[in-house]
């Protein structure tokens, strides 16, 4: 693999984390929340402080979800290596 392959997911994590996508979205939802309730723009913020959209946090490991996720992940492309070496025969 070469490194060069690695600007591509960099980039895309930093303009979907920083630009648009989460950005865009957390900055809507703060405005509405404003809007709508102080105490909803609050859980908001907190819930903000302790999440990552797109890391979990160590604690989140022993989330049965998070193991689901991953596996899903990884079986797609397990599925889509063997249908790809299936056709390339």
């Amino acid at each position: 693999m070469h490194p060069l392959a690695l600007l591509g997911p960099v980039a895309n994590y930093v303009f979907l984390r920083f630009v648009g996508g989460d950005a865009e979205s957390e900055a809507s939802e703060e405005q509405r929340y404003v809007k709508e309730s102080e105490k909803k723009r609050g859980q908001f913020l907190e819930y903000k402080s302790t999440k990552n959209s797109f890391w979990p946090r160590p604690e989140e490991f022993n989330n049965p979800w998070t193991w689901r996720v991953a596996a899903a992940g990884v079986a797609g492309f397990a599925l889509e290596r063997g249908f790809r070496r299936y056709i390339h025969r």
